[in-house]
């Protein structure tokens, strides 16, 4: 089970980049399972003028497993940047371009 500092750093990279790259954020973070070995991330668009769907979200999971290795470098792997860029390239941006 990884502590709450290390879920912390995870959530704050994840958010900092999904900001960064595709106007979005982090809007919730809930365990998935009562070991907490899985987590349901849902990012929302951080101006709904972007995108005209209001209520416009894309929920994600990610496994501890992935976290890991976040919590022990302090970077997001490529894995996961790609997966994130794959996933909210739409949603920010509803032309699906940068």
């Amino acid at each position: 089970m990884m502590t709450l500092s290390e879920l912390t750093l995870v959530f704050k990279l994840l958010d900092e980049y999904s900001r960064e790259n595709h106007q979005c954020f982090i809007a919730e973070m809930d365990p998935r399972n009562d070991a907490r070995t899985e987590y349901s991330l849902c990012f929302r668009p951080t101006n709904e003028s972007i995108n005209p769907d209001h209520f416009a979200c894309r929920y994600l999971r990610f496994s501890t497993e992935q976290f890991e290795p976040i919590s022990q470098s302090g970077v997001l792997p490529v894995a996961i940047t790609e997966q994130l860029d794959k996933e909210l390239a739409a949603l920010g941006h509803p032309e699906g371009s940068r």
